[in-house]
């Protein structure tokens, strides 16, 4: 009997999550194996969702550039990833611990297209002000594994600049609406 009001009670109270925040992020990553030349600027989108207290997810998607005097047009590389954020703190200025997995893809025209899988962990700092305005900043470390690839049969006399397997590092700057 217990049971069946828990289950009544339950089922007709409306699930109640946490703040909500959107915004967009601007950063760079580069890969150990890529350390001698210039990091992948990056842009990208989120969504965040608090699902406890001090605990929310976030899912986004980035875009990541070549750096300036890269000789290969055309390729194409994204980023989506899944994370979960722990506040350390609460008030105006929280810092954040932050772990993520997701996957990347890099595509160059029709000819070669690698999809990685990755995991990062890192440290931010979320300023979180009155208004609902979100600036923040994380620096992470991430691996990143290549999962597929596929490659046209041509003969090619340069190879594109694409995303390496193995550690890597990145530094992100935010703004967002929380809601």
């Amino acid at each position: 009997m217990r049971f069946a009001i828990v289950t009544i009670v339950a089922a007709s109270t409306p699930a109640v999550a946490g703040p909500m925040t959107f915004g967009a992020d601007l950063g760079v990553m580069q890969s150990r194996l890529d350390a001698g030349s210039s990091p992948n600027p990056t842009l990208g989108a989120f969504g965040r969702l608090g699902v406890a207290r001090q605990l929310a997810v976030q899912l986004s998607v980035a875009r990541i550039e070549m750096p300036d005097g890269n000789m290969m047009p055309g390729i194409d590389m994204k980023q989506v990833d899944a994370a979960v954020i722990a506040d350390l703190g609460a008030g105006t200025i929280v810092p954040v611990v932050i772990a993520d997995i997701g996957v990347d893809r890099a595509q160059w025209q029709e000819l070669r297209d690698r999809v990685y899988a990755h995991a990062e962990i890192g440290l931010g700092l979320d300023w979180r002000f009155a208004g609902g305005l979100v600036i923040g900043a994380d620096a992470r470390l991430g691996h990143r594994t290549l999962v597929a690839h596929s490659e046209a049969d041509i003969d090619t006399y340069l190879e594109p600049r694409m995303l390496s397997e193995g550690d890597y590092r990145s530094v992100r700057l935010y703004a967002g609406v929380r809601f």
